[in-house]
């Protein structure tokens, strides 16, 4: 099973064992979505450089052994319907 068919609960679980990183759980995504989006339409865009960006940051964060949320590292899509 690919990253992208887990449940935010599961990658979450998965990230804080350290057993994948952000950075990993991201690509994973972004290569679902550049593979569906031409036959869904669901994106208007992505920032795909400023999301690896922010993997990164995330991973080097619980490398520190900083305390994150149970959802850091977790990609979320946001409707663009929203103004950003």
């Amino acid at each position: 099973m690919s990253l992208n068919q887990l449940t935010a609960h599961q990658l979450s679980d998965l990230l804080a064992k350290g057993e994948v990183t952000s950075e990993q759980v991201l690509l994973d995504t972004l290569d679902r979505i550049e593979e569906m989006e031409a036959k869904v339409n669901a994106f208007i865009t992505v920032f795909r450089e400023q999301a690896l960006q922010q993997a990164r940051q995330v991973d080097d964060r619980r490398r520190r052994g900083e305390q994150l949320g149970p959802l850091a590292g977790v990609p979320l899509p946001v409707k663009d319907n929203i103004c950003v």
